[in-house]
């Protein structure tokens, strides 16, 4: 889009974008459904709490880093949030072979 386009958006416009985004981007259902496949149905309360309370301590030190790195170079920061992406997929699939092979 032109930069005049941008200009002429209402703030409501740009709110309602950014609840699209958020909405598609936070969808959490997915990510409770996954976290309570791990624990006992009796602690999946508990569970999701500390899902939520890790997810609350590592945004502030995440969005430091992508500052810092942004300020060296901004391809780096999108270079660095895409390998912790693919490492964090591979942690989960890691987890999730040895939580099937356990209740086996």
């Amino acid at each position: 889009m032109p930069p005049r386009v941008l200009e002429s958006w209402s703030l409501t416009h740009k709110m309602v974008g950014y609840g699209v985004v958020c909405s598609r981007h936070w969808s959490m259902a997915r990510k409770h459904a996954y976290a309570s496949d791990f624990v006992e149905p009796d602690l999946r309360g508990t569970a999701l709490g500390v899902l939520h309370t890790m997810i609350g301590i590592a945004t502030l030190p995440a969005s430091v880093v992508a500052g810092v790195l942004w300020e060296y170079d901004p391809s780096v920061t999108f270079l660095y949030g895409a390998a912790i992406g693919f490492l964090a997929a591979g942690l989960f699939v890691i987890a999730g072979r040895r939580g099937i092979e356990q209740k086996i």
